[in-house]
């Protein structure tokens, strides 16, 4: 993130603000205690905390969410083939894999620290095909024009 100062063009591929979603997953699943995420909470909002005195703004020009539906999520987890992501080694995956996809859905919803843009990732497998990955960097152009970033 700090790197990311540098450079306005700069792409982070996570934001650090959805790590207390993580988090808080986790202590959900018993991972962590109540307590422990809601310390985890406060010293993530305190460290965010925009001051006047900082040459660049914490929060990104323009957060961009990839969502994709259940099936594909994990389809593409199995296709990555991390052996540790994997629900044919541990099946307690399948049910955080599902708890996760929901909760992004709702995480995006409340974002508000920036302008945001979501990409339909069923749709656009930009990965797989050059001619999507021309159409979501087209979108991310206009959205950045829109914004007056570009």
């Amino acid at each position: 993130i700090k790197d990311s100062y540098s450079n306005d063009l700069n792409v982070l591929d996570r934001s650090i603000f959805e790590d207390a979603l993580l988090f808080k997953l986790n202590a959900d699943m018993d991972r962590a205690t109540e307590t422990e995420s809601n310390i985890y909470s406060s010293l993530l909002g305190n460290m965010m905390e925009e001051l006047p005195e900082q040459p660049h703004q914490k929060a990104p020009n323009l957060l961009i969410t990839i969502r994709v539906s259940f099936e594909t999520m994990l389809e593409r987890i199995k296709k990555r083939g991390r052996s540790f992501e994997q629900i044919a080694n541990d099946p307690s995956l399948y049910s955080y894999y599902k708890n996760l996809n929901e909760r992004y859905v709702q995480w995006y919803e409340d974002y508000n620290e920036s302008p945001k843009m979501v990409i339909d990732g069923d749709k656009y497998d930009f990965v797989e095909d050059p001619a999507a990955a021309r159409k979501v960097l087209a979108m991310i152009d206009e959205k950045l024009i829109e914004l007056n970033l570009k």
